[in-house]
Parts: structure tokens; C-alpha cells; sequence
């Protein structure tokens, strides 16, 4: 109010007070001549301009010779902007009130010394607690932590880590009202202020996570129990695989003899008695012969198999590098007549059994080379690509290759997509190659198109 507009009678004061305070007012001076004590209130006016103002006013009666109170002498003061702060912050409290007792989960607010200052409906309808039992009362002393000395100790040690400016969260067990426990996933963490600076309270909140507990712990039981199915049953398939293993090795080795009878007893009667034998006779002979040959040639790459299963694997830095140029010089100078350009990158290194790997190679690089010879002038490809940060390794050639729809049937033992007039073979060792590359942890797979070569690719753990 402008300096000269209020004439400072007692009139024009009251004439300024707010309708909700003015009796106020009125009772606080009557007590005040009465008593003739001084007075202290605070009370809403109106600005000649319509504004309201809040005042703070202090004061005393002054009274004549004769007792009759003729002055109130005071000081008055605009408390406006005050009392709008103190609104701004009793609607941030409610605000904040409103929206903790929205959450799901439970949260309170903490003294830095662990009291409880506020705790949201959440909490307290899930505990069973009033407000009385809760606000004003040290945290780890309520009923829901009660319950244990060491549970009260540990949230002793989170209340003064959260206190030092630290979050820390675990799960704890939580008693309810009836002694019921669940289980839930415990926070608290310091409330940091406009400036960052941790310390004015502590945020308590809690999830309960009993029934994911309880789930975990059905999965864990069912896990426990699949493991036992299966190393159960692993074991027994073991036992089996080396009986079978057995078992093959063992024919494999006793039909070896029988088979050098009937391939050389036939090569006697050709030798000894060609001039009694027609030509049908010795055709009949001759195939006899051949097929005991190759009868013993699918023996002994069922052992080689047997072996490679059963062996003992030993792991060492290999270079497959190296490996596949020497088989490619013996393939070379088995065949020194063909025109075959063969590619292999340098820098390819691995882990894993040389021999093994020797023999993988082997048999790669060499259907490579088989598959190859009706071309006057072929390609072999020994490399590697990364794909989904796994390093694959592939052997390509640009010879027969294969319609995919029977891919399938390639790793298969005595498994052929070619007849033996095209190419020679026992199909066992594309099986061969799958089992080592299977030892050591990989996998192995095949591309091709008829007439267009085969590219097979493999992995290594």
C-alpha cells in the first residue's frame, strides 16, 4: 500500500481485514486490552488495489491515566511471499504424498538417522501397520524387521550407507502382521537435493517377489531334476554307443580274414585255372574279387571310424594352414597330370587334436579332388569367413556337386549321391569328418548345386 493512503485509525484497519479474519483479529485485540498483554497474529488484508496480503502484526495496548485503552502501538509486516512459499511447499507435500501412495511397490521416507518420516499406503496396507505404529519411530525397529537381530543389523547397514550417499538394494524376508513372511527386493537410497548433494532423507521401497521366488525356486528343482534325467540318461546312451562301438569293431576285425580268403581264392582260380574257365566264368570271378576288395576297403573305414570315436582326443595349437598344403602337394603328386589350382589362406589356426583334424582335412580336401576329375581345369578353396563373431571354415571346389534336396543324407555312413562308376568311395568319409568335427565341439554342413561344386563349411567349438 502506497505511503499516505492509510489514515491509521482503528476504523480504516478494520475496514482492511479479510471477512474470514476479521473477527479473528477483533477477539486477539479484545484479549490483548484485557489482559493488557501484548499480541501476535498473522491475518489476511486488502490492498486499496482488491490484492490480498498476508500480515504479520505485533503490538500493545497503550492506556490512559484513567485505564481506558486509547493507542495500539506495533509493528506490522508483508509475510505475502512467505505464505506462498509455505503453500507452494504443503502442495508439493500432497503432490508427493499422492504419487507415493500411487506406487505399487513400498516406499517410504527416511531421517538420515533411520526414522520414519513418511510411508506410502502401499507399505502399510500390505504390513498391516497403522501411521501411529510407523511415522516418528526408528526403521529397523517396526514390526516388519523385528523379527530378527540380523536383519535388523543389515538394515542398520544400509540406513548408513544410503546416509553416506550409497544405493543399495537386496532381498530380504518381511514380516507381516499374523507372523506372515514373504520375500521381497529391498532398496535404499539417498534423496539427493537440487544441487546433487545426498544426505536430507533416505528412500526406503520394497517389490514382492515372493511368488517369483518360489517360481525360481520350481525352476531350479526342475532343473536339478532334468540334469539327473539326462546325465542319466547321457550315461546310458554312452554304455550303449560303446557296446555298439565294440560290437562293430569286433565284426569289422573277424570278417577281415574270411574276406582276404575270398579275394585271394579267387585271384588263385583266375591265375590257375583261366584256360578252364569261359569268359563268363572268369567275369564272375573277377567280380567276386572286386567286391571283397571293396568289401574290405568299407571294413576298414568302419575300424578307421571305430578308432576316431574311441581315441583320445589331445588338444594342441594346430595350423590348418599348414595341414591342408601338405595334403594338397599328396594330392598333387598322386595326380600330377591334372590341372587343379588349389587356394588355401595362410593364417588359419586353431585348437584341437592334430591327428584328428589331419584326417578332417583329409577327407575334405580329398572329395574335393575326387569330385573334381571330370574337369579339365578345376578350383579347390581351403578359407575361412566370420559370421556373427564365429569364425566357420570352408573347403569349396568347382566340381559335380549335388542337388540340396538330398543334403541331408551326405554325413550319413555308406550314405552316396553318386554311383561308384562316376566316382570310387565307401561313403564313410563325410561320416568320419562330421564325427571329428563333432568332438570337437562344432558343426559342419554342406552347400552345392549339381555341376556347380559343393562348398562345406565347418566349425570349431
Amino acid at each position: 500500500m502506497a505511503p499516505g493512503t492509510f489514515k491509521g485509525t482503528y476504523e480504516e484497519f478494520e475496514a482492511r481485514l479479510h471477512p474470514d479474519d476479521r473477527d479473528g483479529v477483533k477477539r486477539a485485540t479484545a484479549r490483548a486490552i484485557a489482559e493488557r498483554s501484548n499480541f501476535h497474529l498473522e491475518y489476511r488484508v486488502i490492498w486499496p488495489d482488491g490484492s490480498v496480503h498476508w500480515i504479520a502484526g505485533k503490538g500493545e495496548p497503550i492506556f490512559d491515566d484513567a485505564g481506558k485503552a486509547v493507542q495500539m502501538l506495533g509493528v506490522v509486516m508483508d509475510i505475502t511471499e512467505q505464505k506462498q512459499a509455505e503453500e507452494a511447499i504443503r502442495r508439493s507435500e500432497r503432490h508427493l504424498r499422492e504419487v507415493m501412495n500411487s506406487l505399487i511397490f513400498f516406499a517410504g521416507v527416511l531421517t538420515p538417522e533411520g526414522i520414519f518420516v513418511e510411508a506410502n499406503r502401499t507399505a502399510l496396507e500390505a504390513t498391516g501397520l497403522s501411521v501411529e505404529e510407523v511415522i516418528g519411530k526408528p526403521f529397523d525397529q517396526i514390526y516388519p524387521w523385528s523379527y530378527s537381530p540380523e536383519a535388523q543389523a543389515k538394515l542398520r547397514d544400509a540406513i548408513a550407507r544410503a546416509a553416506r550417499g550409497e544405493t543399495v538394494r537386496y532381498d530380504t524376508p518381511l514380516r507381516l502382521k499374523g507372523d506372515r513372511f514373504i520375500t521381497i527386493d529391498f532398496g535404499m537410497a539417498p534423496m539427493f537435493d537440487a544441487e546433487g548433494k545426498g544426505g536430507l532423507y533416505l528412500v526406503p521401497s520394497g517389490v514382492d517377489i515372493t511368488e517369483r521366488k518360489r517360481a525360481e525356486e520350481e525352476v531350479k528343482k526342475l532343473n536339478l531334476d532334468l540334469e539327473r534325467r539326462v546325465a542319466e540318461r547321457t550315461a546310458q546312451l554312452e554304455a550303449t554307443n560303446k557296446e555298439l562301438e565294440s560290437f562293430s569293431y569286433s565284426v569289422s576285425h573277424d570278417l577281415r580274414a574270411p574276406l582276404r580268403g575270398i579275394s585271394g581264392f579267387s585271384r588263385v582260380l583266375l591265375a590257375r585255372y583261366a584256360d578252364r574257365l569261359d569268359a563268363q566264368g572268369k567275369d564272375f570271378l573277377q567280380r567276386v574279387d572286386a567286391a571283397g576288395r571293396r568289401m574290405g576297403e568299407l571294413i576298414e573305414d568302419l575300424l578307421n571310424l571305430s578308432r576316431i570315436t574311441r581315441s583320445e582326443m589331445h588338444q594342441k595349437p594346430v595350423d590348418l594352414s599348414s595341414l591342408a598344403k601338405t595334403i594338397a602337394e599328396e594330392l598333387q603328386h598322386s595326380e600330377p597330370g591334372r590341372k587343379v589350382t588349389i587356394v588355401i589362406r595362410d593364417d588359419l589356426k586353431t585348437s584341437g587334436d592334430p591327428r584328428l583334424l589331419r584326417i578332417a582335412l583329409e577327407n575334405l580336401l580329398g572329395n574335393a579332388w575326387k569330385f573334381t576329375l571330370k574337369r579339365p581345369v578345376a578350383t579347390i578353396e581351403f578359407g575361412r569367413i566370420e559370421r556373427e563373431g564365429k569364425t566357420i571354415y570352408f573347403v569349396r571346389d568347382d566340381g559335380a556337386g549335388f542337388d540340396m534336396a538330398y543334403a541331408d543324407k551326405l554325413f550319413a555312413p555308406f550314405q552316396r549321391l553318386h554311383s561308384l562308376s562316376e566316382f570310387p568311395g565307401t561313403g564313410i568319409g563325410l561320416a568320419t569328418v562330421q564325427r571329428i568335427i563333432h568332438r570337437h565341439g562344432g558343426k559342419v554342413w554342406a552347400e552345392g548345386e549339381v555341376e556347380k561344386g559343393a562348398t562345406f563349411y565347418f566349425t570349431l567349438g
